[in-house]
């Protein structure tokens, strides 16, 4: 997460200019600690510093920190933790969505079982042709597990 530009650094001179060690070794990161760890981690490291120099901000004018720094970075780390979390979003999603396509093709193949099989019956003498077609086309063919031999005639074993 890049572009902290040291307020971290910042709020911790503060905390050594003033003797608050304690509020000094919360915000005691480095750059590399910030960029390496997980994601979240680096998130919440930021988020502590900016929480810090919020509470200090009265005293952190003369280090260059103030309520358009603080904006900025917090900026930051909001639209961070919005690319951070977007890959477990998308395979949340993607599961769901799985789910819900098995539901799907069972609800479409009631409607054609249920329905649509027995109004094309209405066709079976009046439009034979058509009705043969629909036939032909509701009829599943595994193209993995057939294959055309030689003389035309369909294989059912795998090719």
């Amino acid at each position: 997460m890049r572009g902290g530009g040291g307020r971290g650094g910042r709020v911790r001179a503060m905390c050594e200019d003033t003797g608050d060690l304690e509020t000094s070794a919360k915000v005691d990161y480095s750059e590399s600690d910030l960029l390496k760890g997980r994601d979240t981690a680096s998130r919440d490291k930021c988020q502590t510093v900016h929480d810090v120099a919020e509470e200090k901000l009265a005293s952190l004018g003369k280090h260059g920190v103030d309520e358009d720094v603080l904006e900025d970075l917090q900026d930051k780390i909001t639209a961070y933790d919005e690319c951070v979390t977007k890959p477990r979003e998308a395979i949340a999603t993607g599961k769901t969505v799985t789910k819900q396509i098995a539901t799907e093709f069972r609800a479409a193949d009631r409607v054609l079982n249920k329905s649509l099989d027995n109004l094309a019956l209405k066709f079976k003498k009046a439009a034979p042709q058509f009705y043969q077609d629909y036939k032909n086309a509701r009829a599943i063919v595994d193209t993995a597990a057939t294959r055309e031999t030689k003389d035309g005639d369909v294989d059912k074993k795998a090719a």
